[in-house]
């Protein structure tokens, strides 16, 4: 009896441990999006990397829902605003002065942003007005990536929402696991 129930009781467990790895590959492989307003929905959220370079491309889609246009101010300045994390522990922001050696200590450096139309040039952020139902691309490009890293654990930034001039609130966009898919 014992001869018949030893083989099984591998399989199942061999099934069993096979499953759970499937869905925590699942699970890592979609972003986990944080979108404080109910109705400027954050989509689309990939990233791309550049085997030769180094370089790493986020884009994501900002989509208004709200009926009436909304006007959405990025906050760039200070990693408490707008920062990345990699699963190597690194920290990414957008050096808003040169000089400031001490705040941007331990920082590497993100050079390029554009929202929309709207690039950033040296004020610490970028603003769309999205009419009802489109949408703006958000782009984030991080130069000399190590290219062993897979996975940017934490991207965040700050968003201030005014509709029809009106303000609405100033809360944090947050999106957790993309992974970089390296060509």
């Amino acid at each position: 009896m014992k001869r018949k129930f030893l083989p099984a009781f591998y399989v199942i467990s061999l099934i069993c441990a096979l499953t759970v790895l499937k869905c925590s590959a699942q699970e890592i492989s979609k972003p986990e999006i944080i979108a404080p307003f109910d109705s400027l929905r954050l989509s689309d959220v990939h990233a791309s990397g550049n085997i030769k370079t180094g370089t790493v491309e986020i884009i994501m889609n900002f989509k208004n829902d709200y009926s009436q246009v909304a006007r959405v101010y990025l906050a760039l300045g200070g990693f408490e605003d707008f920062g990345i994390t990699d699963s190597k522990g690194r920290k990414y922001k957008l050096h808003t002065d040169v000089n400031a050696v001490n705040t941007n200590k331990g920082y590497i450096n993100i050079p390029f942003i554009q929202f929309g139309d709207k690039k950033f040039s040296w004020v610490a952020h970028v603003i769309q007005e999205i009419p009802y139902t489109e949408m703006r691309k958000l782009t984030i490009r991080i130069n000399k990536l190590d290219k062993g890293t897979q996975l940017l654990t934490n991207f965040h930034i700050r968003c201030i929402l005014s509709l029809d001039y009106g303000n609405v609130g100033d809360k944090m966009y947050s999106v957790e696991n993309i992974r970089i898919n390296w060509k």
